[in-house]
Parts: C-alpha cells; sequence; structure tokens
C-alpha cells in the first residue's frame, strides 16, 4: 500500500501552539479518538474488558464513568476506602499484526507500528473542604498517557487509500483527561470530564512576484519550474488555535454494598482543521490573480457514546459487572470532512468482565467485550479498512500489605494481556477499472498488555 502524501507531523508553528496548549491543560483531555478508545485504560478495567461503567473506582473513572471517582475499592473489595493521594505509574505496549490480500497473491503487512509508552494516573479521594461540608463530597481524578513515538502524530490519507483509519489516527497522540465527581445524595455521584481537541484556523495570504525574466527563462520553459527569490514571496500566515470541547458525565448509583450501577455519556469530538490559502500571483506587473482555494479536515473523530453498566458481587469473594454501550458512527466524518458513502453505521458493544480475590491480597481478572464495525462494505472508490473483533483479557493483581523500609502503606501491583481477534473480512469492488477489483480479503490479530504500580500517599 502506498500513500500520496504523509505528514509525520505538523507545520512547526501549528506544533509549537499545540504544544503550548498541552502544557496549559497540565495544569487543568486533550482526549478521545485515543489509545484509550482502542484498547482501554489502566491495568485493571482493560483485564476486566472494559466493563468499568459502575465499577470504575480509579484514575480511569476520568474516562469510564467520572462518577466512580467518589467510591474507591468497595464492592466489599479489600482495603476500602483509602485516604488521601494515589499515584499509579503503568506501561503498556501493544501490537497490531493485520494484513491485506488481493486474490491469488501473498498477504501484505500492514505496519501501523507499535502502541506503547507510560501513563500516569492521580486521584484525590472525596473531600470536604476543610468541614465546609458535613460528609466527604467531592472528588478528583486525572489521567495521562504519553507514546513513545510521538507526541501528536497528523499524518494525511486518502479515502481511496487501503487504510484503517482508526489505527492510523487513535495509537498515535497523547491522553490527558481530568474528571471531578460530586455525591449528590449518600450513594448517587455525578461527575464530569472535559474532552479536548484541537480547532486549528490557518490563513495563507500575501503576494508570489514574477518577473517576466524568470518566466521566460529557459529553466522555466524547459523544467517547467520557476525559479523564485525570497524577496519575491512575500506570504504571511494567519493562525487561530481554540479548542473543541465535549463532556464526559457519569452517574453511578450504590443502592447496597453488593450492587451497584453506572451510566456514563461522552461527547462527540474530534480536530477541526481548515482555513483558506490565497495567495496573490503577479506575473511581471501586467497579470495579478488569485490562486486560492478553501481546505477542510477532520482527524481524531469520536462518536457521540452512551454505556450502561451494572457490577455485582454473586459470591463474596466474586465481583462481575456488565456493561453495554451505543456509538454513534452514523455520523462519522472522513479526513476530507465529508460522510463517506455509503455512511458508516451505529453499533452496540457489550462488555463482560470478572474478578475473583483470593486471600485477601491476589486479585485474578478475566474479561470480554466484542466490537462491530461500523464501516459498511465498501464496494466503491473509498477503502476503509475495519473489522469486527472478539477482545479477551486477563489480569492480576497483588496488594504488597507491608512494604519495607519507611513506606507504611499498601503497594499495589497488577499486570493484564489482551488478545484482540480480528474477523477476517472481504471486500468486493464493482467497477473493473477500480484498481482494487475484484476485491480483496484484511483481518489479523493484535496483541496488547501492561504493567502498572499504585502507591497511596
Amino acid at each position: 500500500m502506498t500513500t500520496r502524501a504523509i505528514s509525520p507531523c505538523l507545520h512547526p508553528s501549528r506544533m509549537a501552539l499545540l504544544s503550548l496548549v498541552a502544557c496549559l491543560l497540565l495544569v487543568p483531555r486533550l482526549g478521545l479518538a485515543s489509545m484509550v478508545d482502542l484498547y482501554g485504560w489502566g491495568s485493571r478495567a482493560s483485564a476486566l474488558g472494559g466493563a468499568f461503567t459502575a465499577l470504575a473506582d480509579d484514575f480511569t473513572a476520568v474516562y469510564y464513568n467520572p462518577a466512580g471517582l467518589m467510591y474507591p475499592r468497595t464492592l466489599e473489595t479489600a482495603f476500602p476506602n483509602r485516604k488521601g493521594i494515589q499515584f499509579d505509574f503503568g506501561y503498556v505496549y501493544g501490537e497490531p499484526r493485520l494484513y491485506v490480500q488481493d486474490p491469488n497473491k501473498r498477504r501484505q503487512a500492514e505496519d501501523y507500528g507499535s502502541t506503547t509508552g507510560p501513563y500516569l494516573g492521580i486521584t484525590i479521594d472525596p473531600v470536604d473542604f476543610h468541614g465546609t461540608f458535613r460528609r466527604k463530597m467531592f472528588a478528583f481524578g486525572l489521567g495521562l498517557y504519553l507514546p513513545v513515538d510521538h507526541l501528536l502524530y497528523y499524518g494525511r490519507y486518502f479515502p481511496e487509500e487501503r487504510r484503517y483509519p482508526f489505527f492510523y489516527d487513535y495509537s498515535m497522540r497523547f491522553v490527558l483527561l481530568p474528571g471531578i465527581a460530586v455525591e449528590v445524595l449518600p450513594r448517587l455521584s455525578l461527575g464530569l470530564g472535559l474532552q479536548m481537541l484541537a480547532r486549528l484556523h490557518t490563513d495563507t495570504l500575501g503576494t508570489v512576484h514574477v518577473s517576466l525574466d524568470r518566466l521566460l527563462s529557459q529553466e522555466a520553459l524547459i523544467t517547467g519550474r520557476i525559479p523564485l527569490e525570497r524577496e519575491n514571496v512575500r506570504l504571511g500566515e494567519f493562525e487561530d488555535l481554540t479548542l473543541n470541547l465535549a463532556p464526559i458525565i457519569g452517574v453511578q448509583y450504590r443502592p447496597t454494598p453488593w450492587i451497584r450501577f453506572g451510566l456514563v455519556y461522552r461527547g462527540e469530538n474530534y480536530v477541526n482543521d481548515f482555513g483558506l490559502t490565497n495567495p496573490i500571483i503577479n506575473l511581471g506587473d501586467i497579470l495579478a490573480f488569485e490562486q486560492g482555494y478553501q481546505f477542510k479536515f477532520v482527524r481524531f473523530f469520536t462518536p457521540h457514546q452512551v454505556f450502561l453498566g451494572i457490577a455485582w458481587l454473586p459470591a463474596p469473594k466474586l465481583t462481575v459487572s456488565l456493561d453495554t454501550g451505543w456509538l454513534d458512527w452514523s455520523d462519522f466524518h472522513d479526513i476530507e470532512a465529508s460522510k463517506p458513502d455509503p455512511s458508516f453505521r451505529d453499533t452496540w458493544m457489550p462488555r463482560l468482565g470478572a474478578e475473583y480475590r483470593w486471600k485477601e491480597v491476589w486479585f485474578f481478572r478475566a474479561g470480554y467485550f466484542y466490537y462491530a464495525s461500523p464501516v459498511p462494505e465498501q464496494k466503491g472508490v473509498t477503502n476503509f479498512l475495519d473489522n469486527d473483533r472478539h477482545v479477551f483479557s486477563t489480569g492480576l493483581e497483588w496488594i504488597w500489605k507491608d512494604p519495607p523500609g519507611f513506606w507504611n502503606k499498601p503497594v499495589h501491583l497488577s499486570a493484564y494481556l489482551q488478545y484482540h481477534a480480528v474477523v477476517e473480512r472481504h471486500y468486493s469492488k464493482t467497477d473493473p477499472r477500480d484498481p482494487f477489483y475484484p476485491g480483496y480479503s484484511f483481518g489479523g490479530q493484535i496483541l496488547m498488555g501492561g504493567l502498572q504500580v499504585s502507591v497511596p500517599l
């Protein structure tokens, strides 16, 4: 597969602006449409198949359900009601092994690189602001993921190319997610997080002066290229960077110690890059004309999502969680800011997780979720590649109750593995003039894993 135009990074001035915004956000999510959406986040939530809407109780609640920040480690689990601040340090590694196969040819590997990098989570347990409120009403959380290869990758592809758009976008950018929770009634909490992505407005204006001798030079007539001197090019670029904001709104309810319910909404968000390129071409002060066009690109698109979850204790040491979610993919916009033809379809996603506690210091976890592709069969000129996926996960956690030295609080050590069985799919092309006629197949697998250390202060 070839790509006509790939830009591994932003224009330097835009990159500087984005870096500045990123630094500013570190103190107040340039999130979603990211590794988190593709694979999940955090050792416990990922091991449970992402069935975490009702269970969310650590820093990953800022994504799965911000309301869960209010209730750290409940459902009769070990070491409930921790106090103060907790830091979670982790590292993830994912390896997509995808392929495309044309008729009567060998499989061609699709290299999208690994998803690897460290993450940091911070949770501040419920506080009452020095007795201002009768009970501890507020809790806070923050999550940060930094990919090793790219802080932000802003490549360019065309819908006619054979491309996995979600792998191409989602794993190549950092994530920053803040969240806050408030207990509005006993056992009922609300939570809010913010998704933040950039809105880039760029206009390029000015004059390019081409003298007649340059226009009629031998080099110009033979090669079609007109050599210009720097002083003859007077272009200015106007850039404006603002933020596209979308909320994550969650509710969590605990009617009894052995059951809880959760509901979360994640708003649609994407990078909106648009502007006007309109320099004036002056030919020897005889003829002047505008060489202009407008452009608009959409990247890192994430749809509206609603997830409903339940978690309960069917046995004293066994926790089971179940989620189901709706994703509004029918409103998907491709990189050229238009809806594909045919349009994507809305999907439903079930998630299931189970956790068994042994001897109060060991946790064994397993999970599953099913990803239904929103992409219809590509019979025309477009070639968006996407497959259904069966995702299986497992993990464990050990609580170091009495670490040596000066540390007097338990330390949590955990790990997880995740396997994506990518269901092979076939596209049949209808136009004999199509370069990919009569069609092709594609599929593969994805391996993912991570380690995490949780340290309370």
